[in-house]
């Protein structure tokens, strides 16, 4: 009997702590869901995070929508393996490059169900929005010629991390938006990779 106690107690101070790490992981106030605000014509450019490991931690990136909210591009930071040219979300090992991506569509587009933090960094004319779209665009260009090694895990201990979050934080004040850090652990998301 006493052992189905212990036991029992156990698994409720496991649930206890899950919950309330959860909540503290996320709330609107370390992971916002800020969007769209003025004239209803505005086009904007949101950071957004796609959170993982939990929500422990998360992927930021940036996104470029109409002004119906529809995602028009969207720009990440991936690790990048060389020798295939392909896309590595989950970069367990060392040996990848850090490449800035364009896309001209929602990259999680076929994952139903997420959940994606996000601060709306500019909203404005859809002109004035593409102008500065298209700075950070080039911003990506210039990291991308800076052939930056991808850490392993997406972190380093030691050194500056330089990932994905370093990639949406660098071309966002490269083409002069405020940049906010979304999310309570952002490995990486104060790095900038163009000084």
């Amino acid at each position: 009997m006493q052992k189905v106690f212990k036991i029992t107690k156990d698994i409720i101070i496991i649930i206890f702590c899950i919950t309330i790490s959860y909540f503290v992981l996320n709330n609107n106030y370390v992971r916002p869901h800020i969007m769209a605000t003025g004239d209803a014509s505005n086009w904007h450019i949101y950071k957004k995070e796609h959170k993982i490991l939990m929500g422990i931690s998360g992927h930021t990136f940036l996104e470029l929508s109409n002004s119906k909210n529809e995602t028009v591009e969207q720009i990440h930071g991936f690790a990048y393996d060389v020798s295939n040219s392909e896309i590595v979300e989950a970069a367990i090992k060392s040996g990848f490059k850090l490449k800035v991506f364009a896309f001209n569509y929602d990259f999680y587009r076929n994952e139903i169900g997420l959940d994606f933090p996000a601060i709306n960094l500019m909203s404005d004319s859809k002109e004035n929005v593409i102008e500065t779209w298209n700075k950070a665009k080039a911003c990506g260009e210039i990291i991308n010629q800076k052939d930056i090694n991808y850490p392993r895990y997406g972190f380093k201990i030691i050194t500056e991390t330089e990932n994905s979050n370093s990639v949406a934080h660098s071309i966002s004040l490269c083409a002069g938006l405020a940049d906010t850090q979304i999310g309570l652990l952002s490995p990486g998301a104060r790095t900038l990779l163009l000084k």
